[in-house]
């Protein structure tokens, strides 16, 4: 079971937070010399939401990973490769 936080009729998940922020920061890796603050804070989001829908599919696949350790460098890391290619500025595609 994974530790919640519960206030009245609402549930905290402390270690999907922590695992979302963690998958943001993989994806900004790959590219974080080369993209203006905005711009890794954008791939750092969109990381984050990444990991949302990436648990969802190892859900329905019933996939055991307790730490979602695989969501988090696997689709953070999958999201970075494509953010890296889009958002470099000396070379991506949808930067000038």
């Amino acid at each position: 079971m994974k530790p919640y936080f519960i206030n009245k009729d609402r549930f905290y998940d402390i270690a999907g937070l922590c695992n979302g922020i963690l998958a943001g920061l993989v994806s900004v890796t790959a590219v974080c010399h080369d993209v203006p603050p905005y711009v890794a804070f954008f791939i750092g989001a969109i990381g984050g939401a990444v990991y949302c829908f990436g648990i969802k599919f190892i859900t329905f696949f019933k996939v055991d990973d307790p730490v979602e350790a695989s969501v988090v460098h696997g689709c953070g890391g999958l999201w970075g490769v494509v953010a890296a290619g889009l958002f470099n500025q000396s070379t991506g595609l949808l930067m000038y």
